[in-house]
């Protein structure tokens, strides 16, 4: 057990094995190239952990609060517990570009945050020992308080609970076993979504973007009653890329669009307010009717409504109704 309290603790060239840690002044300094590994609970509530330069950090689970900072490592943060930040004295966490890999049976995020951001990762990893393992996100206030900056890897374990908001892309592979949380697209460059072939989450859907776009660039299947969500910004269905999903609900700054052949299967209503753009042959026509539109049970009908524009085109539609 190290128990730093003031003063500077230097590793220097050595490696870094405990169990228990605290920090609550000074600074602990891992050395360049070198590794932390702790397997149980590190606790920062003053001073400064620095690993900006070590090979690798890795944490049973960690605890920043008070006037705490950690200085994550440029390279791979990896964590078996919980990582649990309160920013109300003034806690910090800075993940210096690198890489937070969340690797064990229960593990994830706990914030508690006054501002936006306090949980702010570069790149984000879920890569679990099982399918029946959980990572869960709990954020004290209900603010986007758990930000990933670049690209999310959702590739083993169960995501059971929480919204993560993504600015990059988002990998789902053919390992991973969907759970009740929440993915929230907020970047204002243009982002991708990409399934390998496992199971999505099953929380509702939210693109929310200053500008730019959401491109799936394989099949979005969402559960049949799974909400859709686009308050601003565009998501678009890659050539081949098929929509299933429950209710959507589309912005005044929001938009759908589909140039090309797809199916669209609709378990839930369509409220537009901004624009619904699927142009199965492009901008030419007539062409055939390479857009499918379908309801997730043949012969209930689907409403479309809103004040919004609705543009289709090519399309061969079945079990929609509405005042749109």
């Amino acid at each position: 057990r190290w128990d730093v309290g003031g003063g500077a603790f230097n590793s220097n060239n050595a490696d870094v094995s405990v169990q228990n840690s605290s920090l609550s002044g000074g600074a602990l300094n891992i050395g360049s190239g070198t590794s932390f590994t702790s397997t149980a609970l590190v606790n920062i509530t003053a001073g400064q952990f620095n690993a900006i330069d070590a090979e690798f950090v890795r944490f049973g689970s960690v605890s920043i609060s008070g006037t705490g900072i950690l200085n994550g490592p440029a390279s791979t943060m990896y964590v078996n517990g919980i990582f649990d930040i309160s920013d109300v004295g003034g806690a910090e966490f800075n993940h210096n570009n690198g890489t937070a890999v969340f690797e064990g049976n229960n593990c994830g995020i706990a914030v508690n945050a006054t501002i936006a951001g306090t949980a702010r990762f570069r790149s984000l990893v879920v890569n679990l020992p099982s399918d029946l393992s959980v990572f869960s996100f709990d954020a004290n206030g209900g603010i986007d308080s758990a930000i990933v900056e670049s690209d999310i890897h959702l590739t083993n374990g169960t995501f059971v609970t929480g919204t993560l908001f993504a600015q990059g892309g988002v990998t789902v592979a053919s390992t991973f076993d969907g759970g009740a949380g929440s993915l929230y697209f907020n970047g204002s460059s243009m982002q991708n979504f990409l399934n390998e072939g496992g199971l999505n989450p099953t929380g509702p859907l939210f693109i929310d973007k200053p500008s730019g776009s959401v491109t799936a660039v394989s099949d979005l299947i969402l559960s049949p009653t799974q909400a859709l969500n686009i308050g601003s910004g565009t998501l678009h269905l890659n050539d081949g890329s098929d929509l299933t999903v429950g209710n959507v609900t589309i912005g005044s700054s929001g938009r759908l669009v589909n140039s090309s052949s797809t199916t669209l299967t609709f378990g839930g209503n369509v409220s537009n307010s901004g624009r619904i753009d699927l142009q199965g042959g492009g901008a030419d026509c007539p062409d055939g009717d390479v857009i499918l539109i379908r309801s997730t049970v043949p012969g209930t009908q689907r409403q479309w409504n809103g004040t919004g524009t609705f543009r289709i085109v090519d399309a061969n539609i079945q079990d929609m109704a509405g005042t749109a």
